[in-house]
């Protein structure tokens, strides 16, 4: 785990060099050191300094056929492309799971109740209550 501090120097040093030219093409690297810098000065801007805080991409996908059927148990021809979500984050003690994305309101979800809310219906508050309420049934600690 590392500090705001650590983890962009780690980037400017090269350390993650390999994993973004893998992801993105080595022509595309700057950028992408770039880009999370961004993201880790804009994690500290938001949240403040942290000394846990780790990086994390989630590659987009595209569906070649069977578009939404794999939810519904059916079969889908998918492949991941070369755009991504990129996030920083941070545990806290707090019973709160906090998630702000440049350019939108930050959405805030307590985890001590996470019943149904049908005034979150169709946000992004829905979806993370959702999945924190469907992780907790399932038995894992979320936090």
């Amino acid at each position: 785990m590392h500090t705001a501090a650590s983890l962009t120097q780690n980037i400017r040093d090269g350390l993650y060099d390999q994993m973004f030219s893998r992801l993105y093409g080595p022509e595309n690297l700057e950028t992408q050191r770039r880009r999370y810098e961004q993201a880790v000065a804009n994690f500290v801007r938001t949240f403040g300094e942290r000394d846990n805080l780790l990086l994390f991409s989630a590659p987009g996908r595209t569906e070649v056929g069977g578009n939404h059927t794999d939810h519904n148990h059916g079969r889908v021809l998918a492949a991941s492309v070369n755009l991504d979500i990129i996030a920083i984050v941070s545990a806290v003690p707090a019973a709160q799971i906090r998630i702000q994305s440049a350019g939108y309101p930050m959405d805030a979800v307590r985890l001590d109740d996470l019943a149904v809310r049908t005034g979150e219906l169709n946000t992004s508050a829905a979806l993370i209550r959702g999945m924190a309420a469907r992780l907790t049934e399932k038995g894992f600690s979320v936090g």
